[in-house]
């Protein structure tokens, strides 16, 4: 199956939206503190998150085209 570069973009930011919007309509304010929780932390965390957090999903990505 090919599936276009705009194609698998749409895909992943829908499912971002659709997990994110999931979770504030299930239990919303859990979501609140997980954000405050998150905006709490230092810049270092959060980088060093987010450096994880973007290797995970090239590697999911990587994984799903092959």
């Amino acid at each position: 199956m090919e599936i276009s570069f705009s194609a698998a973009m749409l895909l992943m930011i829908g499912g971002i939206l659709a997990f994110e919007g999931a979770l504030w309509a299930i239990v919303p304010s859990l979501t609140r503190r997980m954000y405050e929780d998150a905006f709490a932390l230092g810049d270092r965390v959060l980088h060093i998150t987010g450096l994880i957090s973007v290797a995970l999903g090239v590697a999911c990505i990587a994984l799903a085209l092959r």
